[in-house]
C-alpha cells in the first residue's frame, strides 16, 4: 500500500477529532461517511476532507466555541476600560 492510499476497512467506529464514524455513505465528489460529533450531530463527510485535509469542523460546536470567546473578550474589555 502506498502512503497516499488509506486502508478504510476498520474505520468504522473510531474517532476522527470529534466525529465518530458511523458508516459508509456516498458524496457527490467520491466516498464518504456519515459521522456523529461530540455534540450529537450527524452528517456525510467526504473522505479526503475528513483524512486528509483534517479540517472538518461542526457548525454547532464552531458557533458555540465562537460565542463563548466572544463572551470572554467583550467581559475583559469592560474590566480595562
Amino acid at each position: 500500500m502506498s502512503r497516499f492510499e488509506l486502508d478504510t476497512t476498520n474505520v468504522i467506529g473510531t474517532k476522527k477529532g470529534k466525529w465518530t464514524i458511523l458508516e459508509e455513505a456516498r458524496v457527490s465528489s467520491g466516498p464518504g461517511y456519515k459521522c456523529r460529533c461530540d455534540c450529537g450531530t450527524e452528517r456525510i463527510i467526504a473522505r479526503s476532507e475528513l483524512f486528509f485535509r483534517g479540517n472538518v469542523q461542526c457548525m454547532a460546536c464552531y458557533k458555540k466555541e465562537r460565542r463563548t470567546k466572544t463572551k470572554i473578550v467583550s467581559r475583559r474589555s469592560l474590566w480595562e476600560r
